[in-house]
């Protein structure tokens, strides 16, 4: 193979590899910290559960400590111009919130929380 010939097909290959990882990252969404929560959540005192309805929402997951509920807002991912829903997105806390700070985990701001 010419030397010249080695420059195409390297090219080639690098431009094969950036359009796959295009593609590829244009369909996955990129992880739970795309943006703050941004949103109050309401709290069930009965059920130990906040919840919130949030548009493009996909997910909550809770972290506990005896002094602080961490929230971890994962978003689905949406295409441009893509209808996108507003669900009811919660989480279930293992334990009453009982004057706990609720803070988002992706921008370390304490949540407002209303009791339902």
């Amino acid at each position: 193979m010419k030397p010249f010939e080695r420059v195409a097909v390297a090219v080639f290959v690098a431009g094969l590899f950036a359009a796959i990882a295009t593609i590829v990252g244009s369909s996955v969404s990129r992880g739970p910290h795309e943006e703050p929560l941004g949103s109050p959540l309401l709290y069930d005192p009965v059920g130990h559960r906040l919840h919130a309805r949030i548009s493009c929402g996909s997910s909550l997951k809770a972290k506990e400590t005896r002094s602080q509920v961490t929230v971890t807002y994962y978003r689905a991912h949406h295409d441009p111009g893509q209808f996108c829903s507003a669900p009811d997105l919660s989480v279930t806390l293992r334990s009453p919130l009982a004057g706990r700070r609720v803070v988002d985990d992706d921008s370390g701001a304490t949540i407002v929380v209303t009791t339902e």
